[in-house]
């Protein structure tokens, strides 16, 4: 009789654990609806998106076991600076990869691969006990019907998997869409045709005083001289590169398809453009300046 009662009770202690077990296993981000994509390859640019980016600030926050997401703001960040005919990612490069994906029609307008700080976090030792938040960011072209944002995650079968999505309607009152303003002043120093079809170069001045503008200038003309005469630059001169006269709150930076430099530095925020910039920081400003500029961009 008594071993019968503690078979039932070890019985009863095996099966109170198993959902216990699954609710771990589900702790990682939950899977979001399910959408059946419609992949057409690119569409035609003007019958979805207007000549203009939309940014979608959101907060990446987690453990090395589980990721989650919280939309922070969608701004307008300037005009479009990437191409117009190349709007799907075949390369899939990255970690993660999000699709911007038209609501009603589930037709695929815009994809792209990214890497981000979280990524990293999550192969830190700390990262298995401690929570981490990351500010980030996604930008793409401003679309004229409500879309949803799809972001993927590779799985261990290195195929990216759906992690989260949301749902945006750029007519809403949650979505700003107010021009950005900037007071940016930029010398150009070689120009060979519109941005949509050229890969732009911007040096910012991170470092030089107001009084050391004309030998930023000089360096300037001296670094993009050096670099037209390397290869691949040598033989592929068809670019375009701004220099910006921005002084003491900015960074290097090799920027992909911007019209020009006010519209790829009019808002060098330290956390914004992390899934298409490129770039090296030139000798810091001081501590100061950085987190006073700091402090104005995250309440902009």
């Amino acid at each position: 009789m008594n071993r019968g009662l503690i078979l039932l009770l070890f019985l009863a202690v095996l099966v109170s654990c198993k959902p216990k077990q699954q609710a771990t296993e589900n702790s990682v981000a939950g899977s979001p609806k399910t959408i059946a994509v419609v992949n057409n390859g690119n569409v035609k640019f003007d019958s979805y998106f207007k000549d203009k980016t939309m940014r979608l600030d959101y907060f990446h926050s987690g453990t090395t076991a589980e990721e989650h997401f919280a939309v922070d703001q969608t701004v307008n960040d300037g005009i479009w600076s990437g191409s117009k005919s190349v709007l799907i990612d075949r390369l899939e490069l990255g970690p993660y990869f999000f699709e911007v994906i038209d609501k009603e029609s589930k037709v695929l307008l815009y994809s792209h691969g990214f890497a981000n700080v979280f990524g990293e976090w999550q192969s830190v030792p700390e990262a298995k006990t401690q929570w981490g938040t990351f500010h980030e960011s996604l930008r793409f072209p401003w679309p004229l019907k409500p879309v949803t944002v799809l972001v993927k995650r590779r799985d261990a079968g290195n195929k990216f998997a759906a992690i989260w999505s949301t749902d945006i309607d750029p007519a809403s009152r949650q979505v700003n869409p107010a021009e950005l303003v900037h007071t940016n002043k930029v010398d150009v120093l070689m120009e060979n045709g519109p941005a949509s079809e050229k890969l732009d170069m911007v040096i910012l001045g991170d470092g030089y005083s107001k009084a050391e503008m004309e030998k930023f200038r000089k360096d300037a003309k001296r670094l993009t001289g050096a670099l037209f005469n390397t290869e691949p630059f040598k033989t592929r001169i068809n670019a375009k590169e701004n220099l910006s006269r921005r002084i003491g709150n900015a960074k290097t930076m090799v920027q992909p398809g911007c019209r020009s430099a006010h519209a790829a530095t009019a808002r060098s925020r330290w956390q914004t453009h992390l899934s298409r910039n490129a770039g090296a920081c030139l000798p810091h400003e001081p501590d100061r300046t950085r987190s006073k500029h700091r402090t104005m961009d995250r309440n902009s």
